[in-house]
């Protein structure tokens, strides 16, 4: 096992983190049979529609989006991030923050597009002032979010914390308990996050996707354990995900081993014990698993 050791700089502090490398009705003709894309030009036809002036023609292509969504959850998230930018230009984040949430509940399997669309929906409450709601999907983001992308999950709680409170004293707190938890988990030690633990979870927005994933393939597995992460149930999630571990295909060992240590790291608040148990994996755990590209450091100080 191939394992890197990296060391990230924040207000004067060193953080030294390991990470496993190789560790991730509207428009006519807009869409055919179930699990066909919708063409470019109906897709180019509801993004001009959304920029329009017409208010009505604005509500009839969110409709039209929904619709494709609702048709072919996953093919959709091929395109579903072009049309909310679309959203956000013309100034429709209620609209994002709803598409992208729906979007997450009907499929859940690939981690990387879903969180860009959580990452959306939270900048998207974030323009609109819900900063409180942000705050708690910013939360669910960094339960989710990848060894690679906790970084950039955190920044964005420590943006919500400023916008809920006015003033920089939560996120300093947050970054110390941040430097506490990756130090300390070095050891295999289990240090919290109390800054994290404060910050309420909203579980009922997954409670009926969660029961529809009744699949016990490694893939539903995977979909699963996403969305208890994102539902603040990260001991169901590490169940769940130690389970697909045991089924797992050769070239997905790496993806399920760090998918366990996702929920270890939603578990605390912190990164450092996650970190310590992938350390901790013998190396013909992983030795034949295709890797994806080397993981990053978490910027604990911001992008």
């Amino acid at each position: 096992m191939n394992h890197t050791m990296m060391i990230q700089k924040s207000h004067g502090h060193a953080v030294m983190l390991f990470v496993l490398a190789g560790t991730i009705a509207s428009v006519e003709g807009a869409s055919g049979r179930d699990g066909e894309l919708p063409s470019s030009e109906a897709i180019d036809s509801v993004s001009w529609q959304i920029q329009g002036p017409d208010p009505k023609e604005q509500s009839d292509a969110i409709e039209t989006i929904g619709q494709w969504i609702r048709a072919d959850p996953i093919g959709s998230q091929r395109y579903l991030k072009t049309l909310l930018l679309s959203l956000v230009s013309a100034k429709r984040d209620d609209a994002v923050a709803d598409l992208a949430q729906e979007s997450i509940l009907l499929s859940s399997t690939s981690l990387v597009t879903i969180e860009e669309l959580q990452a959306m929906r939270i900048q998207s409450l974030l323009r609109v002032g819900k900063n409180g709601e942000a705050l708690t999907q910013a939360k669910a983001l960094f339960n989710l979010a990848s060894m690679k992308t906790a970084g950039d999950a955190l920044f964005l709680v420590r943006e919500c914390l400023d916008a809920v409170h006015g003033n920089h004293d939560a996120t300093e707190l947050l970054e110390r308990e941040q430097l506490a938890g990756a130090d300390n988990g070095l050891t295999g030690a289990k240090l919290r996050s109390p800054t994290l633990d404060a910050i309420k979870t909203n579980s009922k927005p997954y409670e009926r996707a969660i029961e529809s994933l009744v699949g016990t393939d490694y893939e539903s597995l995977c979909a699963r354990g996403n969305l208890l992460l994102l539902a603040g149930r990260a001991q169901e999630s590490r169940k769940t995900f130690e389970q697909a571990y045991t089924m797992a295909p050769e070239k997905k060992l790496a993806v399920a081993i760090e998918n366990i240590a996702r929920a270890m790291k939603a578990e605390d608040g912190t990164i450092g014990r996650a970190n310590a148990w992938v350390l901790s994996i013998r190396p013909h755990d992983v030795a034949s698993a295709g890797a994806p590209p080397e993981a990053e450091a978490p910027k604990l100080g911001g992008k």
